[in-house]
């Protein structure tokens, strides 16, 4: 099965977006395609170049 996400945007609202991250990582969730608009495609980004959501955090 191929898994995407799609982030949107919202401002301070897009920080959430690690949340989820953080979530699919503990669940061993690897997206395939990972998407974004906004604050949304700031969070792609970073996942995209292999950051954890601990990072992300940071």
């Amino acid at each position: 099965m191929r898994i995407g996400l799609a982030l949107g945007s919202g401002g301070l609202r897009g920080a959430a977006h690690v949340g989820v991250i953080s979530e699919f990582e503990r669940a061993g969730i690897r997206p395939h395609m990972v998407a974004g608009s906004s604050a949304g495609s700031i969070v792609a980004a970073m996942h995209a170049l292999g950051m954890t959501a601990a990072e992300m955090e940071r």
